[in-house]
């Protein structure tokens, strides 16, 4: 389990989290453990769906993203972007998502 890793030489310089965080039964525990293993000055790129998109359907028992109990938890940008700064990661960049998700670059302070 990733909370249980600890990163060599105080951390990564990129670390790389696609559609995994919704999959955890406990996103804050999980997200604590991501952002120790990025370094100072290190980035964090994470994808996962977006429950506000606007290609996201108004009935989610149509979205093929909606899967639970596969997926533990949806997320907005903002309260993706609440769980990671709560963990010492600024947002740098929002990517353009043509698909209901979200791709998102933080950066761990120097």
């Amino acid at each position: 389990m990733l909370e249980d890793y600890t990163p060599p030489d105080g951390g990564y310089d990129m670390v790389y989290c696609s559609e995994v965080i919704e999959h955890v039964p406990v996103p804050a525990t999980f997200a604590s453990a991501l952002a120790k293993q990025v370094r100072p000055g290190g980035h964090l790129f994470i994808t996962t769906p977006d429950i506000t998109h606007w290609r996201t359907p108004s009935n989610l028992q149509n979205w093929d993203a909606f899967c639970p109990p596969a997926h533990c938890l949806y997320f907005t940008p903002q309260s993706l972007k609440n769980l990671l700064e709560k963990n010492g990661l600024i947002l740098k960049k929002k990517f353009i998502a043509f698909k209901p998700g979200m791709k998102l670059l933080f950066q761990r302070p120097a």
